[in-house]
């Protein structure tokens, strides 16, 4: 049965009393102020409580994902450091971002290429041959982009059993199958039949619905393995290839059997951004949903197309940086960007404009990007494997980069203050802020980066690095305090 949960919930958050004697266990409510009656109509637009950029605690993490029949492609995989990859499949992968990982005898018998990837997700503890701290199981068409340690660290997942995500549309596992016979999912026979199960085995209305895309499972877990177990064998024997019309039913048949399960439920869009789906400003998901990469790839071509780049080394024999910068952001077009970089940098690979359009189409609400380097004073913008100056070597270094990381960003927080060595930036924004400025009285040069990150700042306009894309810069040769040419 339902219990009451005894851990303290994140910050703007708390426990729905209503779910926990229903026993859905801790799902999560934001803590809203009472509306005005002015304000009432806008509750659902208020943002998701922002999740504290960076955090000193790491965790050994894995995440599984599953891939059967070439259903989907792997998309480009950002890592969090201290973290393995697997992806479990029954066909011959090559990459280098994936341990490839053969199918376990249960999951190879499951007929069906659907019914075999649920069946790999919820049987995902028995691929794990580590010790770890939190297991996340991704469907293989998910991108990930944030650093998963504060995922980890904010919401205390550690703390939990299980984490659950919360379906972004519906609170009833009927709904959905209204849903899914409106579209061409499910056969509409099979989706009948399992309604008519939960039907006579007396499964009430509006007890929750996961979305099954992406769970958090604590290996360390006493109870969990035996709850998994039961909802992979309720939904193999059922007759839709949806895991959602099981997994609610068969946690709640489970509850009344076996010892409680501590588990939370998170808000869906507090985590996952479906792209297609997001019209409003939202803050950098950790994990963003294409339906599918290949017709991702398409869609960043086509999109491309409509971006405008006028690349520039800002220019001032009075070395007034401020007065070159907006000179030229002058002469674009209002729906343009502007790419700074500094004289004393190279682009060292042949796809760097790919990796910055890229970034754009997919960062609809980032107006400001840069990049890594092997010398800067911002160590977050900072790739320093080698710190010598052989451009051939600092090649092989972009090219490595941009196979490892392509165009997954994060975010560069605010302080330290972007270096400017390479910025990118609309004209939109630029006016937004009321142009570039100066840093103080003091220089026309230095600090107008820093001046410029501030203003971003200010505004709620995030500056984003570009992980994949790596540029040389000479930087003074490697002597930071030498700073005579700009004065």
């Amino acid at each position: 049965m339902g219990h009451k949960n005894p851990n303290t919930p994140p910050p703007g958050y708390k426990f729905d009393e209503a779910s926990v004697r229903r026993g859905r266990g801790g799902r999560l409510v934001k803590i809203i102020d009472p509306p005005s009656k002015s304000t009432a109509h806008q509750l659902e637009k208020y943002p998701s409580k922002k999740i504290t950029e960076y955090t000193v605690n790491k965790y050994k993490g894995l995440v599984i994902t599953y891939l059967t029949s070439n259903y989907d492609i792997l998309p480009p995989l950002s890592k969090t450091e201290g973290w393995d990859y697997i992806c479990v499949t029954d066909t011959k992968l090559n990459n280098s971002d994936w341990e490839i990982v053969n199918l376990r005898d249960e999951d190879k018998a499951v007929i069906g290429n659907k019914k075999k990837a649920s069946s790999i997700m919820f049987n995902a503890l028995n691929y794990v041959k580590k010790d770890y701290d939190i297991v996340t199981t991704m469907d293989a068409n998910m991108f990930i982009n944030e650093d998963l340690n504060r995922l980890v660290d904010h919401y205390k997942l550690t703390k939990y059993d299980v984490t659950f995500l919360s379906h972004p549309d519906r609170n009833c596992v009927y709904d959905e199958i209204k849903a899914l016979l409106k579209t061409s999912k499910d056969k509409r026979e099979n989706t009948l039949n399992a309604e008519s199960f939960l039907l006579k085995e007396n499964y009430p209305k509006n007890l929750g619905l996961f979305a099954t895309g992406v769970m958090f499972l604590n290996p360390k877990s006493t109870v969990l393995s035996k709850y998994l177990i039961n909802m992979r064998e309720d939904y193999i024997k059922s007759p839709s290839i949806r895991d959602q019309v099981t997994i609610n039913y068969s946690l709640y048949k489970s509850n009344k059997k076996l010892p409680p399960l501590l588990y939370l439920t998170l808000p869906f869009n507090d985590v996952i951004a479906i792209k297609h789906l997001t019209h409003t400003p939202i803050t950098q998901p950790f994990i963003s949903y294409p339906h599918n990469y290949k017709k991702k790839i398409k869609h960043f071509k086509k999109e491309s197309l409509n971006i405008k780049i006028y690349e520039h080394t800002p220019y001032n024999n009075e070395k007034d940086l401020v007065k070159a910068y907006n000179e030229f952001m002058e002469l674009i077009p209002s729906n343009g960007w502007a790419l700074f970089r500094d004289a004393d940098t190279l682009f060292l690979d042949y796809h760097y404009n790919e990796l910055f359009e890229n970034a754009i189409v997919d960062n609809p609400n980032t107006f400001c990007f840069t990049c890594v380097t092997n010398r800067l004073n911002n160590k977050k913008q900072v790739y320093d494997e080698y710190k010598g100056d052989d451009i051939k070597i600092h090649r092989e270094i972009a090219i490595k980069l941009r196979k490892k990381y392509g165009h997954s960003c994060e975010i560069l927080p605010l302080p330290p203050t972007l270096g400017g060595f390479c910025i990118l930036l609309k004209k939109s924004v630029w006016k937004k802020i009321g142009g570039f400025k100066y840093w103080n009285s003091k220089s026309k040069i230095l600090g107008v980066d820093n001046k410029l990150h501030e203003d971003l700042g200010k505004h709620n306009e995030p500056v984003k690095i570009i992980k994949g894309l790596y540029m040389y810069h000479w930087y003074r040769g490697g002597d930071y305090k030498n700073k005579t040419h700009l004065l």
